[in-house]
Protein backbone atom coordinates (compact mmCIF):
# COMPACT_ATOMS: atom_id res chain seq x y z
CA UNK A 1 0.00 0.00 0.00
CA UNK A 2 1.22 3.38 -0.83
CA UNK A 3 4.47 2.02 -2.50
CA UNK A 4 5.24 5.03 -5.01
CA UNK A 5 4.30 7.83 -2.38
CA UNK A 6 6.49 6.03 0.87
CA UNK A 7 9.53 4.52 -1.93
CA UNK A 8 9.43 7.44 -4.39
CA UNK A 9 7.31 10.41 -3.81
CA UNK A 10 8.15 10.95 -0.26
CA UNK A 11 11.92 11.03 -0.34
CA UNK A 12 12.36 13.68 -3.30
CA UNK A 13 9.92 16.08 -1.27
CA UNK A 14 12.23 15.85 1.62
CA UNK A 15 15.24 16.58 -1.01
CA UNK A 16 13.37 19.34 -1.56
CA UNK A 17 12.71 18.65 -5.30
CA UNK A 18 9.66 20.32 -5.64
CA UNK A 19 8.18 21.96 -2.32
CA UNK A 20 4.02 22.65 -3.05
CA UNK A 21 2.69 25.60 -0.95
CA UNK A 22 0.90 23.58 1.66
CA UNK A 23 1.91 21.91 4.77
CA UNK A 24 3.96 18.63 4.57
CA UNK A 25 0.25 17.04 6.30
CA UNK A 26 -1.53 18.33 3.36
CA UNK A 27 1.24 17.20 0.98
CA UNK A 28 1.13 13.88 2.30
CA UNK A 29 -2.40 13.34 2.57
CA UNK A 30 -3.22 14.28 -1.23
CA UNK A 31 -0.82 12.37 -2.27
CA UNK A 32 -2.09 9.42 -0.35
CA UNK A 33 -5.14 9.51 -1.38
CA UNK A 34 -4.64 10.17 -4.84
CA UNK A 35 -2.52 6.58 -5.09
CA UNK A 36 -5.48 5.13 -2.91
CA UNK A 37 -8.26 5.89 -4.26
CA UNK A 38 -7.87 7.75 -8.08
CA UNK A 39 -8.91 5.17 -10.44
CA UNK A 40 -8.99 7.79 -13.39
CA UNK A 41 -7.13 10.83 -13.87
CA UNK A 42 -6.64 14.22 -12.11
CA UNK A 43 -7.78 17.79 -12.72
CA UNK A 44 -5.21 19.68 -11.20
CA UNK A 45 -6.61 23.47 -10.85
CA UNK A 46 -4.17 26.28 -10.43
CA UNK A 47 -0.91 24.21 -11.40
CA UNK A 48 1.67 27.45 -11.38
CA UNK A 49 5.03 25.85 -11.41
CA UNK A 50 3.91 22.41 -10.73
CA UNK A 51 5.03 21.51 -7.50
CA UNK A 52 1.94 19.20 -7.01
CA UNK A 53 1.71 18.84 -10.59
CA UNK A 54 5.13 16.75 -10.77
CA UNK A 55 3.76 14.22 -8.04
CA UNK A 56 0.34 13.50 -9.70
CA UNK A 57 1.75 13.30 -12.95
CA UNK A 58 3.96 10.64 -11.35
CA UNK A 59 1.61 8.56 -9.41
CA UNK A 60 -0.78 9.00 -12.93
CA UNK A 61 2.31 7.40 -14.94
CA UNK A 62 2.03 4.39 -12.29
CA UNK A 63 -1.44 3.88 -12.90
CA UNK A 64 -2.22 4.34 -16.94
CA UNK A 65 -3.89 7.76 -16.72
CA UNK A 66 -3.78 11.61 -16.95
CA UNK A 67 -2.92 14.76 -14.93
CA UNK A 68 -5.05 17.33 -16.61
CA UNK A 69 -3.67 20.46 -15.58
CA UNK A 70 -5.26 24.47 -15.77
CA UNK A 71 -4.09 27.95 -14.74
CA UNK A 72 -4.65 30.97 -15.78
CA UNK A 73 -0.59 32.15 -14.86
CA UNK A 74 -2.68 34.83 -12.74
CA UNK A 75 -1.05 33.65 -9.63
CA UNK A 76 2.45 34.63 -12.14
CA UNK A 77 1.91 37.96 -11.93
CA UNK A 78 0.77 38.53 -8.65
CA UNK A 79 4.11 36.74 -7.51
CA UNK A 80 6.10 38.67 -10.03
CA UNK A 81 7.47 35.61 -11.53
CA UNK A 82 7.47 36.11 -15.70
CA UNK A 83 4.73 33.68 -17.09
CA UNK A 84 7.80 32.01 -19.45
CA UNK A 85 9.71 31.35 -16.05
CA UNK A 86 6.40 29.40 -14.70
CA UNK A 87 6.20 27.63 -17.52
CA UNK A 88 9.67 26.52 -17.57
CA UNK A 89 9.82 25.26 -14.32
CA UNK A 90 6.24 23.65 -14.72
CA UNK A 91 7.68 21.28 -17.44
CA UNK A 92 11.51 21.25 -15.76
CA UNK A 93 9.84 19.58 -12.58
CA UNK A 94 7.99 16.83 -15.19
CA UNK A 95 10.92 16.34 -17.14
CA UNK A 96 13.04 15.49 -14.22
CA UNK A 97 10.47 12.84 -13.74
CA UNK A 98 10.23 12.14 -17.15
CA UNK A 99 6.33 12.20 -16.36
CA UNK A 100 5.59 14.75 -19.38
CA UNK A 101 3.89 12.80 -21.14
CA UNK A 102 1.58 11.97 -18.52
CA UNK A 103 0.34 15.78 -18.14
CA UNK A 104 -1.58 17.68 -20.48
CA UNK A 105 -1.37 21.63 -19.63
CA UNK A 106 -4.74 23.89 -20.61
CA UNK A 107 -4.01 27.77 -20.04
CA UNK A 108 -7.60 28.71 -19.20
CA UNK A 109 -9.78 30.18 -16.44
CA UNK A 110 -11.62 28.11 -13.95
CA UNK A 111 -14.71 29.26 -14.52
CA UNK A 112 -14.51 27.80 -18.12
CA UNK A 113 -13.77 24.01 -17.59
CA UNK A 114 -15.77 22.24 -19.22
CA UNK A 115 -17.41 18.36 -19.66
CA UNK A 116 -14.09 17.70 -22.05
CA UNK A 117 -12.26 18.85 -18.61
CA UNK A 118 -13.94 16.42 -16.67
CA UNK A 119 -14.06 13.42 -18.97
CA UNK A 120 -12.64 10.34 -17.21
CA UNK A 121 -11.90 12.37 -13.95
CA UNK A 122 -12.32 11.04 -10.14
CA UNK A 123 -9.95 13.19 -8.53
CA UNK A 124 -9.76 16.66 -8.68
CA UNK A 125 -7.54 19.02 -6.54
CA UNK A 126 -8.50 23.24 -6.54
CA UNK A 127 -5.64 25.37 -5.47
CA UNK A 128 -6.78 28.61 -7.16
CA UNK A 129 -7.13 31.48 -4.49
CA UNK A 130 -9.40 34.34 -6.24
CA UNK A 131 -12.17 31.36 -6.61
CA UNK A 132 -15.05 32.29 -4.36
CA UNK A 133 -17.83 30.21 -2.60
CA UNK A 134 -20.27 30.34 -5.74
CA UNK A 135 -17.45 29.63 -8.32
CA UNK A 136 -16.84 26.53 -6.27
CA UNK A 137 -20.42 25.20 -5.87
CA UNK A 138 -20.78 26.01 -9.94
CA UNK A 139 -17.65 23.77 -10.64
CA UNK A 140 -19.07 20.95 -8.08
CA UNK A 141 -22.35 21.24 -9.99
CA UNK A 142 -20.45 20.53 -13.20
CA UNK A 143 -18.82 17.28 -12.10
CA UNK A 144 -20.86 13.77 -12.96
CA UNK A 145 -19.69 11.11 -11.29
CA UNK A 146 -17.96 10.48 -7.76
CA UNK A 147 -14.90 11.97 -7.69
CA UNK A 148 -12.75 12.99 -4.76
CA UNK A 149 -12.54 16.79 -4.27
CA UNK A 150 -9.62 18.54 -2.23
CA UNK A 151 -10.17 22.75 -1.82
CA UNK A 152 -6.89 24.49 -0.58
CA UNK A 153 -6.99 27.63 0.96
CA UNK A 154 -10.13 27.37 3.45
CA UNK A 155 -9.32 29.71 5.11
CA UNK A 156 -9.94 32.56 2.71
CA UNK A 157 -12.39 35.48 3.65
CA UNK A 158 -14.34 34.81 0.44
CA UNK A 159 -15.30 31.37 0.76
CA UNK A 160 -17.71 29.78 3.26
CA UNK A 161 -17.10 26.45 3.86
CA UNK A 162 -20.36 25.49 5.29
CA UNK A 163 -22.13 26.49 1.82
CA UNK A 164 -19.71 24.16 -0.12
CA UNK A 165 -19.79 21.20 2.36
CA UNK A 166 -23.41 20.94 2.81
CA UNK A 167 -23.72 21.40 -1.25
CA UNK A 168 -25.79 18.36 -2.62
CA UNK A 169 -23.81 15.53 -3.20
CA UNK A 170 -20.84 16.56 -1.13
CA UNK A 171 -19.80 15.32 1.91
CA UNK A 172 -16.26 16.24 3.65
CA UNK A 173 -14.49 13.65 5.22
CA UNK A 174 -11.76 14.89 6.68
CA UNK A 175 -10.15 18.54 7.52
CA UNK A 176 -7.14 20.10 8.40
CA UNK A 177 -6.50 24.06 9.15
CA UNK A 178 -6.14 25.34 5.32
CA UNK A 179 -7.68 22.25 3.42
CA UNK A 180 -10.67 20.66 3.15
CA UNK A 181 -10.74 16.89 1.96
CA UNK A 182 -14.15 15.76 0.79
CA UNK A 183 -16.52 13.40 -1.91
CA UNK A 184 -18.99 13.81 -4.75
CA UNK A 185 -21.72 11.52 -5.39
CA UNK A 186 -19.99 9.18 -2.83
CA UNK A 187 -22.04 6.30 -1.62
CA UNK A 188 -23.32 5.47 1.81
CA UNK A 189 -20.72 2.41 1.48
CA UNK A 190 -17.70 4.48 0.22
CA UNK A 191 -14.69 4.90 3.07
CA UNK A 192 -12.46 7.14 2.54
CA UNK A 193 -9.59 6.75 4.69
CA UNK A 194 -6.19 9.27 5.47
CA UNK A 195 -3.16 8.55 6.13
CA UNK A 196 -1.40 9.13 9.10
CA UNK A 197 2.13 10.94 9.14
CA UNK A 198 4.65 9.28 11.70
CA UNK A 199 5.37 10.67 14.70
CA UNK A 200 8.42 11.95 12.94
CA UNK A 201 6.64 12.92 9.85
CA UNK A 202 4.18 14.94 11.66
CA UNK A 203 6.22 16.92 13.46
CA UNK A 204 6.94 18.55 9.46
CA UNK A 205 3.71 20.44 9.84
CA UNK A 206 5.44 24.13 8.79
CA UNK A 207 3.55 25.73 6.26
CA UNK A 208 5.81 27.03 3.63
Amino acid sequence: MLEQTHKILKPLRDWNYAIPRCSYEDWYITVTLYEKYGKKNILDIGSFTGANTVYFAYLAKMKGGMVHSIDNWSQAHKAGVPVERAIQLFYSYLDLLEVRDYCVFKEKEVEDIDDDDLKDVDFIFHDILHVTTDGIIDLIRKVKNKTIFILDDIDRDTRCLNSIIQHQNVKEFYRTQRRSYMTIFAGEDDQFVVEQLSDRDARRKTII
